[in-house]
């Protein structure tokens, strides 16, 4: 054979696939369905060697059921599918180890087949890392035509573990826009994680910024993105019970400690009397046990009282915590009315001073009152114009889609309330005031379907309206509680590994927004980008090679 045919050859061989455990089991199955074939034309018809054929038709297993399954095209796709799913589930999003996978593949005997050494496995979770940051970049750009004119309600925070990670999320969708490892937590980090997110959308507006009052996302907010800071409700009831919560802690022990001697001090009188009944008794008066026990169980009655007026003042604190939590909402959840920045301020003020006046009578501290009244000076000024910019947002998207009054009027007054009130109850943890909230819901849905103009209206123009209000509605969110619980989560994964690399962090980022689903069965990027979105472990299969054999096994390892 001259030079050119070598070289020739050599290309066309360089041009062929890899013979994987699915081409293997198609190659076998159609030599099964044409044995009359010549070999040498079979390998040439299928643009395969002929001495890999030779060797994938000398794979001879059939004592063994499970390698008989393995080797059809069928079980090579399982086979693949699990492996991904192990490395994905149990080591990249979850916290298990190579070793454990390792392990695992050994029990069930998928050792045989499968290269299941650390090395091995390492090597495949990489390229699953970097499959799922490829994914998640090609879906933000592909999405990015359709993102023009939308609306984004960012939810920011950080949370610390060797190092700041600066997580940035969009409402209601939960889609995490930004994940971030920082030096600082300062307007400059914050744009320089937030800004390669929002640059893949450039037509996108930022409608508003929920956040816990940190001085970097305050500046951020103000001088990049031009938006105030909107503040969330849990933060504000974690500085309330931070302040309050040791005063009623130290009358709960005065008041239990209290309690536990007058308990013991009954019973020492009572043990004393038998004594003294029971033992042989010397001349003279005998001490008067009727006023030492009456006096015993006196103390008794008030420790008992004091004790049940520490409970009342721990009960009321929770209550205020209840309050506070119930009030900031542009509708009131009950009655379905709307809320004003006015009436929000003056409920506020009452409720405060109603908490302070109760720590006054508890004795507490002048600088724990101090602490509550500069709580409720800053959210008595945030809170309000968080309500009142909501409003002013709702009527600018009514008049954007140009709703007529009339509609307008039954949008602000039933529907818009109707559906906040529905979104509250989906996150309310307790049945009972998950139906209440819907029974509140359905009232208000009731009394709009009796209203004129929305009978007259089509099915078809109803569902519009529907959709209209839960835009609306969107516009307020009064709790960072997702992006806190992302934080949770995000601290649990790096206490596990010690340090969260970037390549680890933007596959967590990937698996959040494309493979963790909620209870109706969407995502993350299914919520924000309005349309479904492909299966991010379909395209794990498509994209990824199928995992390495095993080397040879020794004698030990066979059986």
């Amino acid at each position: 054979m001259n030079d050119s045919a070598c070289l020739s050859t050599n290309a066309q061989a360089a041009r062929r696939p890899r013979v994987t455990r699915v081409r293997s089991a198609q190659l076998r199955e159609r030599r099964a369905r044409d044995p009359q074939r010549s070999e040498r034309a079979f390998a040439r018809s299928n643009d395969v060697p002929r001495s890999t054929l030779r060797a994938v038709l000398a794979a001879n297993d059939d004592d063994d059921p499970v390698a008989v399954f393995l080797r059809t095209e069928h079980g090579a796709r399982l086979l693949h599918r699990m492996i991904l799913a192990l490395i994905v589930i149990f080591v990249v999003a979850g916290a298990g180890s190579l070793r454990q996978i390792q392990a695992f593949l050994r029990f069930v005997g998928l050792h045989r087949f499968v290269a299941s050494s650390p090395s091995s496995l390492n090597k495949v979770r990489t390229r699953v890392e970097r499959a799922l940051c490829s994914f998640d970049e090609q879906q933000r750009a592909a999405i990015a035509p359709k993102m023009r004119g939308r609306v984004l309600h960012l939810v920011l925070d950080e949370t610390f573990h060797d190092q700041p990670i600066l997580v940035g999320m969009e409402s209601p969708s939960g889609f995490a826009l930004a994940e971030r490892r920082s030096d600082a937590v300062d307007a400059a980090a914050w744009n320089a994680a937030m800004s390669p997110a929002l640059a893949q959308w450039p037509e996108v507006r930022v409608q508003n910024v929920i956040a816990d009052g940190g001085a970097g996302i305050e500046s951020y907010a103000q001088t990049v993105l031009d938006r105030e800071v909107d503040p969330d409700v849990l933060h504000p009831q974690r500085e309330l019970a931070r302040a309050a919560q040791p005063t009623i802690n130290a009358l709960l022990r005065a008041a239990q400690s209290r309690l536990d001697r007058a308990q013991q001090a009954v019973a020492s009188i009572a043990k004393r009397v038998e004594k003294y009944w029971d033992s042989k008794r010397s001349s003279g008066r005998p001490p008067d046990w009727a006023s030492r026990t009456r006096a015993a169980d006196e103390e008794l009655q008030a420790a008992r009282e004091e004790l049940d007026a520490a409970q009342a003042d721990k009960l009321f604190l929770r209550g205020a915590l209840h309050t506070l939590s119930g009030m900031y909402h542009p509708y009131d959840l009950a009655s379905g009315a709307k809320r004003t920045a006015l009436s929000l301020r003056e409920s506020l003020q009452w409720m405060f001073g109603r908490v302070c006046d109760r720590l006054e009578k508890m004795g507490a501290k002048g600088s724990v009152s101090d602490a509550i009244v500069r709580l409720r000076d800053r959210i008595s000024a945030s809170m309000p114009r968080a309500i009142s910019l909501y409003h002013i947002a709702v009527e600018a998207e009514l008049s954007r889609r140009a709703v007529s009054e009339s509609i307008a009027c039954l949008l602000r007054e039933k529907l818009n309330a109707a559906v906040y009130i529905e979104r509250a109850a989906e996150r309310r943890e307790r049945a009972i005031d998950r139906a209440s909230l819907r029974q509140h819901a359905a009232r208000l849905r009731e009394e709009l379907s009796r209203e004129g103009a929305w009978q007259s209206l089509s099915a078809s123009e109803k569902r519009g309206y529907e959709e209209i209000a839960l835009v609306c509605v969107s516009h307020f969110e009064p709790c960072s509680a997702m992006v806190e619980g992302r934080n949770g989560w995000l601290r649990l994964r790096g206490h596990q590994l010690h340090r969260l690399s970037n390549a680890r962090l933007a596959a967590l980022t990937a698996i959040h927004n494309y493979m963790l689903r909620r209870a109706d069965g969407t995502t993350a990027a299914e919520r924000l980008f309005g349309q479904p979105v492909p299966d991010l472990f379909e395209h794990l299969v498509a994209v990824m090679p199928e995992p390495p054999l095993p080397r040879r096994l020794r004698r030990s390892d066979r059986n």
